[in-house]
């Protein structure tokens, strides 16, 4: 009876920054060692776990380890009140956003290994930070105050980086490696025990409908694909879960997102350098003691929106077709918070031509690997059953 209970987690990208944020988040809340959050709560859906398996989904075995161990240590410094940690299971496993073979060999992994999978957290991903234009850095500040640490325009991004797969960097890793997921373990997620599971989303203040270009959907030639990736992020959730909606194997499946406001995360490290690096976060810090909610600069506390959407009852989500982003915010004092964020700009026709060509882009990509491993089919997002198990 116990088994009926145990939520089955996979975060990508989980060994830092915000990913990281989520499992311990996640693990703390369910262990009764954070506040529950103040909604109704089900007899029926995830909001009455009691067991978590965590899979730790990270390209670096070694920082999956350590993730591991520093989860751990985190549950035993709580003092773990209700001894979750009898009911914890965490899985480091293998994920290299960056190769589809990868990603494919991911999937049919978890396939053979789980029933069913509840929450889907697409977190990992990366910004081809080149540089920062001092020049405009100092004219935004100057201008704008701290709205230039919300939205800066100052990064430099590098074009022409690739994978060995031959897509955009930036893209494959925050976009179509995360499709091809969510294409292969809706099976999955369909079967879960719950009355609902749900693919949460990690996307961005910075989600900017201004750098969306339908003609190079891809980002080839894009100067701000960060940007324009989690947007497009967005548009393909959106889309996502108004087909989940339309068939009764899927209908209790969710895709929603979740932004972790503004966090001092490892992605601007190695561009800035460690002195400039802990400026950053000194002036993250400065305009939140000034004001700014979203500055939430841990990124422990720029999870809470994520686990507030993955913890909630069911009745609490927003409902399917409504455009609410939520995001982490944070008082001046750093008590953070989730906040819902009306959005005006997910067009569903957009939304659902661009999910339609990463559908056939993926298709065809696990025809292949399906010809060259000789495995059995995995079926599409609106193709619900391919485990084996469901």
């Amino acid at each position: 009876m116990a088994e009926e209970r145990r939520l089955v987690v996979v975060v990508t990208g989980a060994n830092s920054g915000v990913g990281l944020g989520i499992c311990k988040r996640l693990i703390l809340q369910m262990a009764g060692a954070l506040p529950h959050f103040d909604t109704p709560t089900s007899t029926d859906d995830v909001s009455s776990a009691d067991s978590l398996t965590l899979v730790l989904a990270c390209r670096n075995k070694k920082r999956a380890a350590a993730a591991k161990e520093t989860c751990l240590h985190l549950l035993e410094k709580s003092g773990d009140p209700n001894g979750f940690g009898q009911r914890l299971r965490i899985e480091p496993a293998d994920l290299d956003l960056t190769s589809m073979h990868n990603v494919w060999k991911f999937c049919q992994a978890m396939k053979q290994k789980y029933g069913y999978i509840t929450h889907l957290f697409l977190n990992a991903g990366t910004g081809n930070f080149v540089a920062v234009d001092w020049l405009l850095c100092t004219w935004q500040i100057l201008t704008e105050g701290y709205t230039a640490l919300t939205y800066p325009r100052f990064k430099v991004q590098g074009l022409g980086a690739m994978t060995d797969d031959g897509y955009g960097l930036v893209w494959q890793s925050n976009v179509l490696g995360h499709f091809m997921m969510i294409q292969l373990l809706t099976g999955l997620l369909a079967a879960s025990p719950f009355h609902d599971a749900r693919v949460i989303w990690t996307t961005s203040m910075e989600a900017d409908v201004g750098k969306f270009d339908a003609d190079d959907w891809q980002l080839f030639n894009n100067k701000s694909p960060y940007e324009a990736t989690k947007f497009q992020q967005e548009l393909i959730s959106f889309c996502m879960d108004h087909e989940f909606a339309k068939s009764e194997d899927t209908r209790h499946v969710r895709s929603l997102v979740a932004e972790p406001g503004v966090c001092a995360s490892a992605i601007y490290t190695e561009t800035l350098g460690w002195f400039l690096d802990k400026a950053m976060i000194f002036a993250f810090y400065l305009c939140r003691w000034l004001g700014s909610a979203p500055h939430v600069v841990d990124p422990f506390k720029g999870a809470v929106a994520a686990i507030y959407l993955a913890l909630v009852a069911v009745s609490v989500l927003p409902a399917v077709g409504e455009q609410t982003r939520w995001g982490a915010r944070t008082t001046w004092l750093g008590r953070e918070y989730p906040k819902g964020i009306p959005m005006k700009n997910w067009d569903l026709t957009r939304a659902q031509d661009l999910t339609a060509k990463c559908d056939r882009l993926c298709d065809s990509l696990v025809q292949k690997f399906e010809h060259e491993d000789g495995d059995a089919a995995a079926n599409g997002f609106l193709q619900p059953n391919g485990n084996g198990k469901a």
